[in-house]
């Protein structure tokens, strides 16, 4: 029989060794201000939460034509077509998800392998219906491989699929990524997420960050100017950090101390607004140093889809502004009938502006820059009538 001072050893050890595990994980995201480097280990959070998310056009092929692996179809589902969606686009050799859509009767319907075992004979059969952005929305779980290194790994996350204009269909992924972490026992929240990465499960493609909850006040919404972009910085209840990176997976996300927003050049509010060179429509050349004594306005419009509501927009603050801004209307394919200064964002003189401040084909963006030469703000177009008045204080 062991001898009772042994026992009473080894309930130590499994005590200390508990004690010492949980303090490592409680541990895990406490920082100090001390720190320059911050490491945090972020998780995986079901559906956009705060942000606005974005969905993709998917394209599906005839069962006949050639895919990279086997599969078991169901039965009794007509007119079958399929899909292979990538669950790292950058990866050649990515593993895939994969997704049919067929009849089923009157209804359009489809499937997705769910549960990642290639049978999508017991996985459920969707009917289409219009995609719903809402936080309500049917979300839909799934698992699939990725690679890691040199191996493959099970993952999970959700998406979303449903009908866009027309015949469309659409598919988003319905996830954003969150680290709780305390500096000086402060407490904060951050968000990371991909709006333009609106299929993959990997994470490095223009991600935005943004403080969700400071000193224990959570946010309800995240609107644009809350925003930051990768070397932007965050305000950290007065210490500023820039978002130097997200890991591959997600799991990770590094902010290095920065004391520089006073001097560094950049399209974030309170940073000095980056000079520009660019043609107007009318073929006259125009400087971002031209102007003194007022506010410059740049107003991005985008007829995606049909829309209106921006370039009404534009017209609306032309309108009630007109020469007391210089108010620059940046889009492709603009009308000669409009009123007021036009730079065509895809004309190849225009690229270095379009890069700074239009940075992707569709925008709706409004960058405010004062008589300082100074970011004031950013914003969606149609929020003008809140935003400008007070920035401008004209009447």
């Amino acid at each position: 029989m062991k001898d009772p001072i042994y026992f009473f050893s080894l309930y130590c050890i499994l005590i200390f060794t508990a004690i010492g595990c949980r303090s490592t994980k409680n541990n895990m995201n406490q920082m100090i201000s001390s720190m320059d480097t911050i490491v945090l280990k972020s998780k995986k959070v079901k559906g956009f939460g705060p942000f606005s998310g974005m969905a993709t056009v998917i394209n599906f092929r005839d069962t006949s034509d050639t895919f990279t692996q086997q599969i078991v179809y169901p039965n009794g589902l007509n007119g079958l077509k399929r899909l292979e969606l990538k669950t790292d686009l950058w990866d050649p050799k990515s593993p895939k998800i994969e997704i049919l859509e067929g009849t089923f009767g009157q209804d359009s319907i489809y499937v997705v392998d769910q549960n990642n075992n290639k049978d999508l004979s017991d996985d459920p059969v969707n009917i289409y219906k219009k995609m719903d952005w809402s936080k309500n929305a049917d979300i839909i779980p799934i698992t699939y491989s990725i690679s890691r290194g040199d191996s493959i790994v099970q993952d999970s996350s959700w998406i979303s699929i449903g009908r866009g204009t027309g015949d469309n269909t659409l598919l988003g992924k319905r996830e954003y990524l969150e680290a709780s972490f305390t500096i000086d026992k402060e407490e904060f929240q951050i968000g990371v997420f991909e709006k333009r990465n609106t299929s993959s499960f990997t994470y490095g493609y223009f991600p935005e960050a943004a403080l969700l909850s400071s000193l224990g006040v959570r946010k309800d919404t995240i609107i644009y100017s809350d925003m930051v972009k990768v070397d932007e910085l965050l305000n950290l209840n007065g210490r500023f950090y820039r978002f130097h990176s997200v890991s591959s997976y997600g799991d990770q996300i590094v902010l290095i101390r920065d004391t520089t927003l006073n001097t560094k050049i950049g399209t974030q509010i309170g940073m000095i607004a980056p000079s520009f060179k660019a043609i107007t429509t009318a073929n006259d050349t125009i400087l971002s140093s031209e102007v003194k004594g007022k506010f410059t306005v740049i107003a991005n419009t985008c007829g995606c889809g049909g829309d209106t509501k921006s370039t009404d927009a534009y017209l609306e603050i032309e309108e009630r502004y007109g020469d007391t801004i210089r108010l620059l209307h940046v889009d492709s394919n603009i009308g000669e009938s409009l009123a007021g200064v036009h730079i065509d964002s895809m004309d190849d003189f225009n690229q270095n502006f379009y890069n700074i401040y239009r940075e992707q084909y569709c925008s709706r963006i409004c960058y405010v820059i004062d008589r300082n030469n100074r970011i004031v703000d950013k914003f969606d177009i149609d929020e003008w009538d809140n935003k400008l008045p007070t920035i401008l204080n004209i009447n």
